[in-house]
């Protein structure tokens, strides 16, 4: 039982500072900063409400969840399409296991989050290419070669 309290301890120092990582390193990897941030586990979310910081953060299933949202910008009527996604993390010493819902498992090391930032951009990548309605209303978003591009 002591070994599952330093567990959940450790966690919850290293958990939330590697979240700021990945939603600081994600935004400048996909060229905005403003196109990334922290959000809720499910439920409505606004970046004009501010993000949410850590209050999404915690325990699913043995798993600890960090809850993203990517905003995508719409040229045609000013609207966002907003694509949340959680990851869901295990750490054992420097080796962080990350995974999206229905992707497979990515090993990683805790220091270089870059297979991280690719990981997500394939996943988004993927739900983009079997959207049909995003198939369907793809000159509304800039295009970047992929069809999408992150709000600036």
């Amino acid at each position: 039982m002591a070994n599952i309290g330093a567990k959940q301890i450790e966690y919850h120092r290293y958990f939330p500072s590697l979240a700021d990582r990945i939603e600081g390193e994600l935004g400048d990897y996909l060229g905005s900063s403003d196109s990334v941030a922290l959000c809720c586990a499910s439920g409505d979310f606004t970046f004009d409400q501010g993000s949410y910081r850590h209050a999404g953060l915690g325990f699913e299933a043995g798993k600890y969840r960090v809850p993203l949202m990517v905003r995508l910008k719409n040229l045609k009527d000013d609207g966002d399409l907003l694509v949340r996604i959680r990851l869901y993390f295990t750490k054992d010493g420097e080796n962080l296991s990350a995974q999206i819902e229905g992707e497979s498992t990515l090993e990683m090391r805790e220091t270089d989050l870059a297979p991280l930032n690719e990981y997500i951009y394939r996943h988004l990548c993927k739900i983009f290419a079997e959207s049909s309605w995003f198939e369907q209303n793809k000159s509304d978003y800039q295009s970047t070669g992929m069809g999408f591009t992150f709000v600036a």
